[in-house]
C-alpha cells in the first residue's frame, strides 16, 4: 500500500510539472501533401510578400522636390530670370528716374546700388526689388522698392512714386553715379575730362561752378574741367523781359573767363552780383575787370564765342542733357555737383582695369 502510494504521489507531481510546461501541438493537414499547419502558414507569408514586391515595382518612384519658390498650380515655381538680371533692370529704372520733371529726378544719384535686394515672386515671375536711398538732407537711408513683371519692366514702387517717363538703358553703378548706356571711356589714362553742362540760370548753377572749381583744385593733373553752356527753359523763361542776346551774353562772359586763371575770383564776385536774372554788360564788366582779366581778351573770346557755345550744345544734345546742373565724368558717367567727388573716384578707379 505504501509503495502504491509512492507511485501514486511520484506521479501527480510529474503530471503537475507536466502541466506548468508549454504544449505545441502540430498536426499534420489532412489532404496538403504532408504539410503542417505552419508550412502552410509561411508559404502563404512568402508569397504575399512576393506579391507585394511585385506590386511596388509598378509605381514609378516618387522624388520629394524642394520647391526654392513655392508651388504655383500644383507644381514647382521655376524663375523666369534671375536675381542679378532683376538688380541690372532696377538700375536701369532708377537711372530712368533722370527723366522726371521734378525732386525724383535726383533718385539716381542718391539711390545705394550696393544695397540692392531681389525677391522671387512665384506668382508672375516678376521680382520685388530693394532699392534704398539716402535723403539728400537728412542724410538718413530711405526704404524703396521697385515692383518689376516677368519682362522685368516697372509695374510700379511701393512708394507709389512718378514713374520715370521713359526707361533708358543707363543704370546706377555706384552711389551717385551713372554709366551711360552706349558711352564709353574718353581716355585711359589721366587727366580724364569732366565736363560740366549748365544753363547759367538754373538753379544751382553757381555753386555748381564752384565744385567743378574745387575738383579742379582737389585732384589737379587727373581730371580736366570744361564747362559746356546750353539754353533751356530756365534761360527762355527770361527772354520776354531781358531779350535773348542779353540773357544769353551772361554764358559767354563766363566762358570766357572759365578759361583764365582769375576765373575762381571771377565766380566769386560774380556771385555777389546775380540773383538769378540777367545782369548788364557794363556790370558784368566791372566783375571782369574787378578780377583782373585782361579787358581785351575778354572782348575778343566774347566776340568769338557764339561757335564754340554752339559745339557746347551739341555735345549736351549727344548725351540728351536737358535739364542741368550735370556731370559728364571721363564721357562715361554721369553726376550732380553733391556727388561729383565720387563719380571722379569711381572713373579713376576704373582706369586700365584698376
Amino acid at each position: 500500500m505504501t509503495e502504491q502510494r509512492s507511485d501514486s504521489s511520484r506521479k501527480g507531481r510529474g503530471m503537475q510539472r507536466d502541466s506548468k510546461a508549454p504544449v505545441f501541438l502540430v498536426r499534420p493537414a489532412s489532404k496538403a501533401g504532408g504539410l503542417d499547419y505552419l508550412h502552410i502558414t509561411l508559404i502563404i507569408l512568402v508569397v504575399i510578400l512576393i506579391g507585394l514586391a511585385v506590386a511596388l515595382t509598378r509605381f514609378s518612384s516618387v522624388k520629394l522636390v524642394n520647391c526654392q519658390y513655392g508651388i504655383v498650380n500644383g507644381t514647382c515655381a521655376n524663375e523666369v530670370s534671375n536675381s542679378t538680371q532683376a538688380i541690372m533692370a532696377a538700375r536701369r529704372i532708377m537711372a530712368s528716374y533722370s527723366t522726371v520733371n521734378t525732386s525724383l529726378s535726383l533718385l539716381p544719384f542718391y539711390t545705394l546700388p550696393n544695397s540692392y535686394t531681389a525677391t522671387y515672386l512665384p506668382q508672375n515671375g516678376g521680382w520685388l526689388v530693394y532699392t534704398p536711398y539716402q535723403d539728400p538732407y537728412t542724410g538718413a537711408n530711405i526704404i524703396m522698392y521697385l515692383v518689376l513683371n516677368n519682362n522685368l519692366t516697372l509695374n510700379t514702387s511701393v512708394m507709389q512714386t512718378l514713374s520715370p517717363i521713359k526707361e533708358t538703358d543707363n543704370y546706377v553703378v555706384a552711389p551717385g553715379v551713372v554709366s551711360l548706356s552706349g558711352k564709353s571711356d574718353a581716355t585711359t589714362s589721366t587727366p580724364i575730362p569732366v565736363n560740366l553742362i549748365l544753363d547759367v540760370y538754373a538753379k544751382g548753377s553757381i555753386s555748381a561752378i564752384q565744385s567743378a572749381i574745387n575738383a579742379s583744385l582737389k585732384y589737379k593733373g587727373e581730371v580736366n574741367v570744361s564747362y559746356d553752356f546750353i539754353f533751356t527753359n530756365a534761360s527762355v523763361s527770361k527772354y520776354a523781359e531781358y531779350g535773348k542776346g542779353n540773357t544769353q551774353i551772361l554764358a559767354s562772359y563766363i566762358f570766357c573767363a572759365s578759361s583764365r586763371p582769375e576765373f575762381s575770383n571771377f565766380i566769386l564776385n560774380l556771385s555777389k552780383v546775380f540773383s538769378g536774372n540777367p545782369i548788364d554788360i557794363p556790370e558784368l564788366n566791372a566783375v571782369s575787370n574787378g578780377t583782373g582779366i585782361n579787358y581785351t581778351y575778354m572782348q575778343s573770346c566774347l566776340s568769338n564765342s557764339s561757335k564754340p557755345l554752339y559745339y557746347q550744345s551739341l555735345f549736351a544734345q549727344l548725351y540728351n542733357v536737358t535739364s542741368t546742373p550735370e556731370f559728364i565724368v571721363n564721357g562715361k558717367y554721369q553726376t550732380i555737383s553733391t556727388k561729383l567727388d565720387q563719380a571722379i573716384n569711381y572713373s579713376l578707379s576704373n582706369l586700365n582695369g584698376k
